[in-house]
């Protein structure tokens, strides 16, 4: 109670800058040492004593998520192992699913101001398992902030009529969603999402396959559908594509997909040697 009264006593000075802020640990004794380091530093009265950017500030508080969730995790059985090998991880697996803090702190970034995010990489450079094992559970814990508390999520890949798959996909979320407009979808899942607290994240895994191996029309709506997520921010919907990094030309070319492509463009590189590190450390 002294240290307290000491605090609201020297508020002015602080706020001012004439005394430094009193420390996290002060107020929450038992805060994690990562987390105490990085909000005294965020309060430090020299600018330079400071963190250099927003980007950094995100990325040291996903690894602080990852530790802490790192003390309850439970191992995988040993016939299955934290690693994939050529396969992909998968939500259930977030708590195996290490090396790519960054990536995932910089595509949540996106994801606050943009309405869709594309992992754009190489194949095999781990596109599937960051939007899966890292941004699915993440969205799901609230990453976007405290609402939409929940969030539906759903996954699919466009094969030859992405049209039909992802009406399938979107049929227990909106009525009459085979006889609405691209546009009127996104609309309806907003006002879903205000009228009952759920959000909605649509995944397109593979979204070459637009441009590769979809016949007819069906592409274009595909397009059309993703413009729509793409073009303002909606509160409470969000879409995030994967697409291999070679063939995305093809995918810029179909009508009303490429600006959103562009300006939510999160490239996806080969896990690194530091993080191979890191990996097989945790």
């Amino acid at each position: 109670e002294d240290q307290l009264g000491e605090v609201i006593l020297a508020r002015g000075d602080v706020l001012d800058g004439r005394a430094p802020a009193p420390s996290l640990s002060m107020f929450e004794p038992d805060a994690p040492p990562a987390l105490v380091r990085l909000v005294d530093a965020l309060l430090a009265r020299d600018p330079l004593d400071r963190p250099g950017s927003a980007e950094s500030v995100a990325v040291q508080l996903e690894q602080i998520r990852a530790d802490l969730g790192s003390a309850r995790r439970t191992p995988p059985p040993e016939s299955v192992g934290p690693f994939r090998g050529l396969g992909r991880f998968e939500e259930s697996d977030r708590d195996v699913y290490f090396g790519r803090t960054a990536e995932i702190a910089s595509a949540l970034e996106m994801l606050r101001g943009r309405g869709l995010v594309a992992l754009v990489g190489p194949s095999g450079s781990g596109k599937s398992s960051l939007a899966r094992a890292g941004l699915m559970p993440a969205l799901a814990s609230g990453a976007l902030g405290v609402w939409p508390k929940q969030w539906d999520r759903v996954v699919v890949s466009p094969g030859e009529d992405p049209r039909e798959t992802i009406l399938a996909a979107l049929r227990p979320f909106v009525d009459d969603v085979d006889e609405r407009e691209p546009s009127e979808i996104v609309v309806a899942l907003t006002a879903r999402a205000e009228a009952t607290g759920w959000g909605f994240l649509l995944v397109v895994d593979q979204l070459e396959e637009l441009a590769t191996v979809t016949l007819g029309d069906s592409a274009v709506w595909a397009a059309k559908l993703l413009a729509a997520f793409g073009r303002q921010v909606l509160p409470g919907v969000r879409a995030i594509v994967a697409a291999r990094r070679d063939l995305l030309d093809g995918l810029l070319a179909l009508e009303g997909l490429g600006e959103p492509l562009v300006r939510g463009l999160v490239l996806v590189e080969p896990v690194s040697e530091y993080a191979w590190g890191e990996i097989l450390d945790r």
